[in-house]
């Protein structure tokens, strides 16, 4: 996915990984819940995933492709 894609996708939208899952993207946070980004590390902004999960936002760009409107999952 190219980040002028994901900029434009309005929440929530469904993407597919690289290894066919579907998933739906719900909201986006500027840090990983974990604590790693910010203070002395730069910003790590994370992907939340409908049925709970989060991943990198660079990791999403990387492993996923937005689904068609006609491709959304139900």
């Amino acid at each position: 996915m190219k980040i002028e894609e994901l900029k434009a996708a309005k929440v929530p939208f469904d993407v597919i990984s690289t290894q066919g899952h579907t998933s739906r993207v719900i909201g986006f946070t500027q840090n990983d819940p974990l604590g790693v980004g910010g203070g002395a590390f730069e910003d790590m902004p994370c992907a939340w995933f409908e049925g709970g999960g989060w991943l990198l936002v660079s990791d999403l760009l990387r492993y996923h492709e937005l689904l068609d409107k006609t491709e959304q999952v139900v």
